[in-house]
């Protein structure tokens, strides 16, 4: 299931057709409140090239979900401790990325263990952090 609209829409449904899944492929298009699809997804899966922070990855750990993501520049490895709360593969690495959906669907999820981690970016948290750097 993909949640969300680009310009790739078009092209992620002829692969579908030529791979012979547009069976089992949704394209559930935009949503302002994803939640639900974090909710009742078994794993969340971020492919970015390039991440600016990587809510994304947050929003889905506060749900409890797992997340494979790759490591690309600017978030995911601090936000998933470098693998500690999730697998963390090779930008463009397909068969490490199909590994770790594999491992990570094959093991349990400490559900409140994500959650805990994701209360580590609520913007209050963040805020103080933030301050405490800085000395004030």
């Amino acid at each position: 299931m993909f949640v969300g609209d680009g310009q790739g829409r078009a092209a992620l449904l002829s692969l579908a057709r030529e791979l012979g899944i547009e069976n089992r492929v949704i394209l559930a298009g935009f949503h302002s409140d994803p939640t639900p699809f974090y909710q009742t997804a078994d794993l969340f899966a971020l492919s970015s090239n390039y991440e600016g922070f990587g809510n994304v990855i947050v929003e889905a750990m506060a749900c409890g979900t797992p997340v494979v993501s790759t490591d690309c520049p600017s978030g995911p490895a601090e936000i998933l401790d470098q693998g500690r709360y999730g697998r963390l593969v090779p930008v463009g690495d397909v068969n490490a990325m199909t590994t770790a959906f594999s491992a990570a669907l094959d093991e349990p999820t400490d559900t409140e263990r994500l959650r805990a981690r994701a209360a580590d970016f609520h913007p209050t948290r963040a805020a103080k952090a933030y301050l405490n750097q800085l000395n004030i």
